[in-house]
């Protein structure tokens, strides 16, 4: 735990390079620890590297399958490389852990835009609308409300 708190340290200092090198290590040492693979995949969705990321990502929540950080970067990178079914399925899976979670909601109702499914795309925007008081998350609930409804006529 000390090597994976200093890497954390490094990470917050900035110097994500060195982060990426210790959690690593922690890797190395520990090949189960869930939360140095998540802050591995963190890194290299920062830098754009989204399989990268994905696989991270996935060992962590294969080892911590109710973990919302890991499921959320998972999904995020499924997002970013257009593997749209299954962000969908991932966010879902964050829905489920935790059915008022702000960026899962958003950005499934996103995602089911994007694939054209309006319909249930307008069911979680309302969710969001209705359950969030983060101003950005209401706005951008709104947001997806008008694209989902519009969606729905044509």
């Amino acid at each position: 735990e000390l090597l994976y708190s200093a890497a954390e340290l490094l990470e917050k200092m900035g110097n994500d390079a060195g982060a990426k090198e210790w959690f690593s290590q922690v890797i190395v040492l520990n090949p189960q620890h869930a939360r140095a693979l998540s802050k591995l995949g963190e890194l290299a969705g920062k830098v754009d590297k989204y399989m990268e990321s994905m696989e991270f990502f996935q060992q962590a929540v294969q080892i911590d399958p109710d973990n919302v950080v890991s499921l959320i970067g998972l999904a995020t990178a499924q997002r970013k490389t257009q593997q749209y079914t299954a962000a969908i399925d991932t966010y879902k899976s964050v829905v489920a852990i935790s059915p008022n979670h702000e960026a899962a909601l958003y950005n499934l109702a996103d995602v089911l835009q994007r694939v054209r499914s309006n319909e249930e795309s307008v069911r979680y925007a309302q969710r969001l609308v209705e359950t969030t008081s983060t101003p950005k998350f209401k706005a951008g609930g709104f947001y997806l409300l008008g694209r989902g409804y519009a969606g729905l006529e044509t």
